[in-house]
């Protein structure tokens, strides 16, 4: 696993794309009209939050992202309100606006609070590459960080699909969160990492 650069910029929003758009929260989130052009808004968006975080990460062959930070980097600054909000123009159904900013809060109240941990945001591939070593590899990048710093891991995901990867990668569910009126379920995963398991 690498840290992406700069001029590979083009090529991380692409995964970005194709590891979101088939995520039904951010379906939800988009709505249907114009989705192509929202969705890679978003993803522009993504990247942006996390080039800043230096928390953009390839597999060595450049074809699988893994987008993580600490927890303490999740807090939002200025420049990130600010492009939240371009984001929003851009990117978000207008009409779900009050059910989006309740469902946020929502989902805020089952991050943990009082302890450090590393937090996943993205993890995909490039399609042509879905299905190859990829996710493995940044999986153990990821496992063998957490290690080093002592730290757990924590994701969420509304993709069954992803939910079975993180279940096969030793991640346990600690909440499921419901949304009747969209619908939409969301699950809380974590993985504690023993110095033994690696």
């Amino acid at each position: 696993m690498r840290r992406a650069i700069s001029k590979e910029k083009d090529k991380v929003i692409d995964i970005i794309v194709n590891a979101i758009e088939v995520n039904p929260k951010i379906q939800f989130l988009l709505g249907e009209n114009n989705f192509p052009k929202k969705v890679r808004a978003l993803a522009q968006f993504i990247y942006a939050i996390s080039e800043r975080r230096k928390a953009i990460y390839l597999s060595d062959d450049g074809n699988g992202l893994l987008i993580f930070m600490h927890s303490s980097a999740w807090r939002k600054n200025w420049r990130d309100f600010w492009d939240h909000c371009l984001m929003i123009v851009s990117a978000f159904e207008w009409s779900r606006l009050i059910q989006i900013l309740k469902m946020e809060k929502e989902l805020e109240n089952h991050r943990p609070k009082d302890i450090e941990y590393l937090y996943v945001w993205v993890l995909g591939t490039k399609i042509e590459h879905q299905g190859g070593n990829q996710a493995r590899e940044l999986r153990d990048a990821l496992f063998l960080k957490s290690t080093e710093m002592k730290l757990p891991i924590y994701a969420e995901t509304a993709f069954d699909q992803n939910f079975i990867v993180y279940q096969r990668f030793g991640f346990e569910s600690y909440h499921s969160q419901y949304f009747p009126e969209i619908p939409l379920t969301i699950r809380f995963l974590k993985k504690v990492i023993e110095p033994t398991s690696l």
